[in-house]
């Protein structure tokens, strides 16, 4: 059974998403101990501001395989970092198409 508390979020710390998503796809490799989860995502940035934002993403109990942001293989690091649970991609487009590849162990979700 899982132990740790997730941190309070609270309404006052809330900030408008810099994108919005038009489009998700998922395509799951089922397996009870190791399951492979491919995601596309399509996404517009809101407002008019022309330069690059950063994305981010939340994700729990996740392994990344790959990372692809409009057909570019991302790199840690340079291009994007995870600390915890969150994914956040640097010097992202307005218009972006994410692909996402990612493990899973639904085996050992206790959630």
């Amino acid at each position: 059974m899982r132990t740790d508390t997730p941190p309070s979020i609270y309404r006052k710390d809330y900030v408008a998403p810099a994108y919005q998503v038009t489009t998700v796809e998922i395509g799951f490799d089922l397996d009870p101990v190791r399951t492979r989860v491919a995601t596309r995502i399509t996404m517009q940035r809101i407002g008019r501001d022309s330069g690059d934002s950063e994305i981010v993403l939340l994700g729990d109990g996740l392994t990344l395989v790959q990372l692809r942001m409009n057909g570019k293989l991302l790199l840690s690091g340079a291009d994007y970092r995870i600390a915890g649970d969150v994914l956040t991609i640097s010097r992202a487009a307005a218009k972006v198409v994410l692909e996402i590849e990612t493990l899973v162990q639904p085996d050992r979700n206790t959630s």
